[in-house]
C-alpha cells in the first residue's frame, strides 16, 4: 500500500478517539476516498427493475488524471512533459451478477450497420454495448450513469491546467491547418494540379 496513503490514513486516525485499530480502519476507507478523489476516480450507479422483476444495476468509473508522456528512443525513455489520461469503466450487473462491462459507451444499432435489424428491433434490441444487445430501457440508464459519472468525477489542479494547455495547442494546430487548407485551395484556384501537385496546367493528364 502506498506510503502516502498510509501516512494520512494515520494523522486521520490520531484525530479519532476510541480503539486504535477500529480508528485504522476508518481512517483507511477516509484516506483511500480522498485519493481517488484527488484523482478523479468515482463511481456512480443506477438501478431499475424490468417488468418480469429482474433487478439492474449499472456501475460506472471515470477517471481522468496526469500522466509522463514519454517515446523510447533506441532503448532510452524520454519524457515529453505532462499529458492527460481519462478512462471509463461500465459494468452492467443483473439480480447482482456481472453480465458485460465496456469502456465505450452503448451505440445505437441501425440499419445501415446491422443486415438483421429488422429482426434485431422486433425482438427489442435498441443498442449494443459490448458484445450484448440491449435494450431502450437499459441504453436510457446506462447513459444516465455515465451523465452522473462525468458531473461528478472531480479533477486536480494540474489536470485542469494540463487539458487546458493540450487544448489550446489543439486549437492552434486546426488553425493552421485551416490556413494551410486554404492556401491550397487558392493555388488549385490559380493553376496548381491537385493531381500532380505542380503547374503543369493539365500536361499530367497525357503521362
Amino acid at each position: 500500500m502506498k506510503r502516502n496513503l498510509m501516512k494520512r490514513a494515520h494523522e486521520i486516525a490520531r484525530s479519532l478517539e476510541g480503539d486504535y485499530r477500529a480508528r485504522m480502519s476508518l481512517a483507511l476507507r477516509q484516506a483511500w476516498k480522498e485519493e481517488k478523489e484527488g484523482k478523479g476516480e468515482m463511481g456512480n450507479s443506477v438501478k431499475w427493475t424490468s417488468e418480469k422483476g429482474n433487478v439492474f444495476e449499472v456501475k460506472v468509473d471515470i477517471t481522468r488524471e496526469v500522466r509522463d508522456k514519454t517515446v523510447d528512443a533506441d532503448g532510452q525513455t524520454i519524457n515529453l512533459g505532462k499529458e492527460t489520461y481519462e478512462s471509463m469503466m461500465i459494468k452492467l450487473y443483473k439480480n447482482g451478477e456481472l453480465t458485460e462491462e465496456s469502456r465505450y459507451a452503448p451505440s445505437k444499432i441501425t440499419r445501415t450497420h446491422y443486415r438483421d435489424y429488422d429482426k434485431m428491433v422486433a425482438a427489442g434490441a435498441y443498442a449494443r454495448f459490448g458484445d450484448k444487445l440491449v435494450n431502450k430501457t437499459t441504453y436510457d440508464k446506462i447513459m444516465e450513469a455515465i451523465e452522473l459519472a462525468n458531473n461528478s468525477t472531480t479533477v486536480s489542479k494540474e489536470y485542469k491546467a494540463v487539458k487546458s494547455a493540450e487544448i489550446a495547442k489543439q486549437e492552434e494546430e486546426d488553425k493552421a491547418l485551416d490556413k494551410e487548407a486554404a492556401r491550397y485551395a487558392e493555388q488549385v484556384k490559380n493553376g496548381l494540379c491537385p493531381k500532380c501537385g505542380t503547374w503543369c496546367y493539365g500536361d499530367c493528364e497525357a503521362n
